[in-house]
């Protein structure tokens, strides 16, 4: 007797008590126990049916008659199923007019995927797609056909456990959004992509942030031209000791906040292409960066940056640093430890500086303690609010030069001279 295939019905099956059962069929009735359907679409926020009720699911079986099934999208579809421990029948799922494969198996606890056999010819958005998989430590995608992927944010964010990321077959000529894409792969220790194409590419924020593990990028074939944001693009890429950005076009980059924060390992940075003409923020710019010894910025426009607290703040082996050129006229949110504990700093020219909006200089100078001598006479003092620790520690300074300095009675100068022990002859009568 044949089934009336009007009949057919692509559902989920609680089947079992630790099992999920995708079916396709006309039996939905008959099951005993819970049923869901599957939606069309499933927005961002993962409201899959199945999921809410926190059912503890460690197998998930999808049943031969679902290859009869072709979903437009998959997105969420394994999502959240933490437990996880077998994923059977796989390639009974027709991915061929998918389009949405978003959130699809983030946090999901499997520790091997093989997609090799996926038809992504039509997807669109892949936002997410293994995000939160701590567990994963084999992922194959040899067969992923992306040319059609506009989405690629947050795709791996989290995959703590893996390795190894063959994505040398991508195609990203479509992708406009690579933002947290490999955030917190933190095992990941290489990662080629000599053949992305990120011509379209807006956004790269928290791209390799906390890939603890990396050891060297190459990103000099990185076609930059649409660029908008790229903060934290680096941060914490601790083991970093070689990144190649030659021919980076950083034109219409506006933000570059921790960019290579946490760098540690870091011997040498090459910024010579590097147009910052754009940029509003440098916040901790290259904070923590504590193995350059040298850092040639004079090329770099800073005249439309806010704010640059903590922007040099823990470069231990900085010997010199040439900030002569900065314009600082914008600069109003503060410059709060900007150069604390650059030790290894002799001298630092900072005469130019035009501070008439700075409204906070918190320990701007804190630990600088080879510098000798510091000239801020031209240092407009008018809208500062907070001075406390601006030269604590800086304990082989011998002349320093405030004679431009007015502040008010209600600035917080609180511990600003602490541990000046070899300065001399500076009136201090001003600050309290």
């Amino acid at each position: 007797m044949s089934v009336n295939p009007s009949r057919l019905e692509a559902y989920v099956f609680h089947s079992a008590e630790d099992t999920l059962t995708f079916c396709y069929d006309a039996e939905r009735a008959s099951r005993n126990g819970e049923t869901w359907e599957i939606p069309e679409t499933i927005g961002d926020e993962c409201d899959v049916p199945w999921q809410e009720e926190e059912i503890e699911i460690k197998r998930l079986v999808i049943e031969p008659s679902f290859r009869a099934f072709q979903p437009t999208s998959t997105a969420c579809w394994f999502c959240g199923l933490n437990q996880l421990e077998t994923l059977e029948g796989l390639h009974y799922l027709d991915t061929s007019k998918v389009t949405d494969m978003n959130h699809m198996f983030s946090d999901c606890a499997l520790s091997r995927l093989d997609l090799s056999h996926f038809d992504t010819a039509q997807v669109t958005n892949m936002n997410h797609m293994f995000s939160y998989s701590a567990c994963l430590t084999s992922l194959n995608l040899s067969g992923f056909d992306t040319s059609q992927v506009t989405e690629m944010w947050s795709m791996f964010d989290g995959c703590s456990s893996l390795v190894a990321l063959d994505l040398t077959g991508f195609d990203t000529s479509q992708v406009t959004d690579m933002s947290c894409m490999f955030y917190r792969c933190s095992a990941l220790t290489s990662l080629d992509l000599s053949r992305f194409n990120t011509s379209e590419v807006a956004y790269m924020e928290d791209m390799f942030d906390e890939c603890h593990a990396l050891i060297s990028l190459d990103l000099s074939g990185f076609d930059t031209a649409k660029l908008i944001h790229m903060e934290r693009m680096f941060r914490g890429c601790s083991s970093l000791t070689s990144l190649n950005l030659s021919n980076f076009n950083t034109s219409q980059v506006i933000n570059m906040d921790e960019v290579f924060c946490g760098c540690t390992a870091l011997l040498a940075l090459d910024l010579a292409d590097f147009d910052t003409s754009q940029v509003e923020n440098m916040t901790a710019m290259f904070k923590g960066c504590s193995s350059l010894t040298s850092l040639d910025l004079s090329h770099f426009n800073t005249s439309q940056v806010e704010t640059m607290q903590s922007m040099f703040e823990g470069c231990t082996a900085l010997t010199s640093l040439d900030v002569s050129s900065f314009d600082t006229s914008k600069v109003r949110r503060g410059m709060n430890r900007m150069f604390a504990g650059c030790s290894s700093l002799t001298s630092l020219d900072v005469s130019g500086f035009d501070t008439a909006s700075v409204q906070e200089m918190w320990g701007m100078f804190s630990n600088c303690s080879s510098l000798t001598s510091l000239d801020l006479s031209g240092f407009d003092t008018a809208k500062l609010t907070n001075m406390g620790r601006m030269f604590q520690g800086c304990s082989s300074l011998t002349t320093l030069d405030l004679k431009g300095f007015n502040p008010s009675p209600r600035v917080y100068t609180t511990s600003m001279f602490e541990g000046c022990d070899a300065l001399t002859g500076v009136d201090l009568s001003r600050f309290k």
